[in-house]
């Protein structure tokens, strides 16, 4: 296996368990959304501001996906795979 599907991987898990957790905690609504919208804010700051780090997220379907339902741990996530 290599490390980028090892870190795929471990991103579906984490997101799976996030969504159990979000829907045994009552509030499933709020927690996607403020999740969502903090992934997505956290993956519009890294793309505004590639041009003065140099590091950049292509916006996929995947990083879409990663950003919305796991939030910043999946941006960073991203970044990781990114730097692999």
């Amino acid at each position: 296996m290599t490390a980028a599907s090892t870190v795929y991987l471990s991103l579906l898990i984490s997101g799976i368990i996030l969504l159990v957790l979000y829907s045994r905690s009552g509030k499933l609504l709020k927690c996607v959304t403020f999740t969502a919208v903090t992934g997505f804010a956290a993956l519009f700051l890294v793309t505004v501001s590639s041009g003065f780090t140099g590091i950049q997220i292509e916006l996929t379907p995947f990083s879409a996906i990663a950003s919305g339902i796991l939030g910043i741990p999946g941006v960073l996530g991203l970044l990781l795979l990114n730097i692999i």
